[in-house]
C-alpha cells in the first residue's frame, strides 16, 4: 500500500515550472522573468519586531464554549532584544437566539491590562460566511479563532510604538468578519509593515507550489523576487524571499503598499535569520512562535479550574467527551 502511494505521488508531483495559477479574477499574473530578482545586499540597522499569537479551545459545549488566546510580540535592534509583550485572553461565547436566528456572543476577559475588540464586534451571527460554510451554524468554539485574529492586530498596532519595521506571522490579509478594522489601525502606524509566512498555498498552472517555482529560477544568495501577481483590492505587495545564501527554503512575503526600503526591511530580517535551527527563516518569528504558542496542558489546566468551580451538572456533562478522550 505504502509502495503505491509512493508512486502515485511520484508520477502526480509536478517538476515544470508553468507560470502563477491564482484563479481569482481580481488578480493579474505575471510570467516568470528572472529580471524579477533583485539581491538583498543593503545595510540596514534599526529595531524589528515579530507578532504571533495562538489559541485553543478550553471547554465546548453546544450553547457555551470558553477559549484561551496569547499574544505575543517582541523588539530587537543589532540582535538585541529590546522588549517583549505576552497576553493571555479567556474568550467565553454562548449562543443567544434573537428574532428566530442564532448569535454568538463573546466576552474577552484578559490576564492582564489590555486593549481590547470592541464589544459590537463580539457579536456575531451564527451563520457569519467567516465562521462557518453556507448552510450550517457555528458552534459557539468558533468564535475563539476570529478573536484571536482581532487580538493579534491589537498586538501588531502596541508593537509599532517600539519598532521601526513590524513583521507578522502569517499574511496581511483579512477574512473574519470585522477583521479589517483592527488590521487598518496597524497600518496606519508609523512604522513599517509586513508579514512572512512559512507556507504558501499559491500555486502555478502546473500544480507546482509558487515558492517551489521561483526557487527552481533563484540565482545564488540572498534574494527578493517581485511582480508575481498584481491585485489592486489588497492592501499589500506579495513578494518571495530568501533571507540566507545557503537557506533551503524561501518564503512568502508582504509589505504594505506604498511603503520605502523594501530592501532595507529585508537586510534588517536577514540579519535574524541566521540561525542553523531554521537558516533563512528571521528568529524574530521563531521567538514570537514559541513565546505566542498555547499547549494543550495550559489549556488543560484551565478547563480543571472551571470544571471544579461549574455547579451546573448539564455543563459538566455536556462536556464529557473530552474526559472520554483522556481515557
Amino acid at each position: 500500500m505504502f509502495e503505491e502511494a509512493r508512486k502515485l505521488l511520484e508520477t502526480t508531483i509536478p517538476t515544470s515550472v508553468g507560470k502563477p495559477f491564482l484563479a481569482n479574477p481580481a488578480a493579474k499574473e505575471f510570467e516568470f522573468n528572472k529580471e524579477n530578482f533583485s539581491p538583498i545586499n543593503t545595510e540596514a540597522s534599526f529595531s524589528v519586531a515579530g507578532v504571533d499569537s495562538g489559541s485553543v479551545t478550553v471547554f465546548s459545549a453546544p450553547g457555551v464554549s470558553v477559549g484561551f488566546v496569547r499574544t505575543f510580540y517582541n523588539v530587537f535592534k543589532n540582535l538585541q532584544r529590546l522588549r517583549q509583550e505576552k497576553k493571555d485572553f479567556l474568550v467565553v461565547t454562548k449562543l443567544v437566539p434573537k428574532g428566530g436566528e442564532a448569535f454568538l456572543e463573546s466576552v474577552v476577559l484578559p490576564f492582564q491590562e489590555s486593549e481590547l475588540p470592541l464589544k459590537e464586534h463580539l457579536v456575531l451571527n451564527a451563520s457569519d460566511s467567516s465562521l462557518v460554510l453556507k448552510g450550517f451554524r457555528a458552534m459557539p468554539s468558533a468564535m475563539t479563532p476570529v478573536v484571536r485574529k482581532y487580538l493579534e492586530w491589537i498586538a501588531c498596532k502596541q508593537a509599532s510604538k517600539h519598532a521601526d519595521l513590524v513583521v507578522k506571522d502569517g499574511s496581511l490579509a483579512t477574512s473574519a468578519t470585522n477583521e479589517s478594522f483592527y488590521a487598518k489601525q496597524f497600518f496606519e502606524a508609523d512604522c513599517k509593515k509586513s508579514a512572512l509566512s512559512k507556507t504558501c498555498s499559491l500555486v502555478t498552472d502546473t500544480g507546482l507550489s509558487l515558492t517551489s517555482a521561483v526557487n527552481k529560477l533563484s540565482p545564488k544568495g540572498k534574494w527578493v523576487y517581485s511582480r508575481v501577481y498584481e491585485n489592486q483590492k489588497e492592501d499589500f505587495d506579495f513578494f518571495v524571499v530568501k533571507l540566507h545564501d545557503n537557506a533551503r527554503h524561501c518564503f512568502r512575503f508582504e509589505y504594505l503598499k506604498n511603503q520605502d526600503c523594501l530592501n532595507n526591511s529585508l537586510s534588517n530580517l536577514a540579519q535574524y535569520s541566521r540561525d542553523s535551527g531554521f537558516l533563512g527563516y528571521p528568529y524574530v518569528l521563531v521567538d514570537a512562535d514559541n513565546n505566542g504558542r498555547v499547549s494543550r496542558k495550559e489549556a488543560d489546566v484551565i478547563n480543571s479550574l472551571l470544571q471544579s468551580s461549574l455547579l451546573s451538572d448539564e455543563l459538566l456533562s455536556l462536556n464529557a467527551h473530552d474526559e472520554l478522550d483522556l481515557v
